[in-house]
């Protein structure tokens, strides 16, 4: 029982040292084992059955929704969120925009880089309507009454 439970301690330490998010599943099945020789007193052939069954199981039907859950939103999907949560957004102009010649703007306490196809001067409004596909750094703006 307490040689399961080392190793399931084991298990969990090296989890923590490694990025796989696989070990913890050996660990509930360490666990389960443990468990099943403390409470039931069951064999030493019936605890290596636990904590294969065990272990596997979780990890084939657990893996999954734990990465999602402790991993958390990752690539385009958080990117586009972020790049979507500006569009529509009133800008004020800081450095004069034109074709071809980006400016910056102000937005939400930030300075961004602009560009547009209308030129546009310091102290004007804008909205923005894009982002640049290639630097979601930079805003594409048009003047709010065109």
């Amino acid at each position: 029982m307490f040689v399961w439970f080392v190793v399931g301690v084991v298990f969990l330490v090296a989890e923590l040292m490694s990025p796989g998010f696989v070990a913890v599943f050996f660990t509930l099945g360490c666990l389960a084992a443990s468990g099943g020789a403390w409470l039931f007193g069951v064999t030493l052939q019936s605890q290596i059955i636990i904590f294969v069954v065990v272990s596997l199981g979780s990890l084939v039907f657990f893996r999954k929704i734990a990465c999602s859950i402790f991993r958390g939103k990752q690539g385009a999907d958080g990117e586009d969120d972020y790049i979507n949560e500006r569009i529509g957004k009133t800008v004020v102009v800081t450095e004069s925009v034109a074709p071809h010649r980006p400016g910056k703007v102000k937005m939400d306490g930030s300075f961004w880089i602009a560009e547009s196809d209308s030129s546009m001067a310091i102290g004007d409004v804008g909205i923005v309507e894009g982002v640049d596909a290639e630097n979601i750094l930079i805003v594409q703006i048009k003047p709010i009454d065109s």
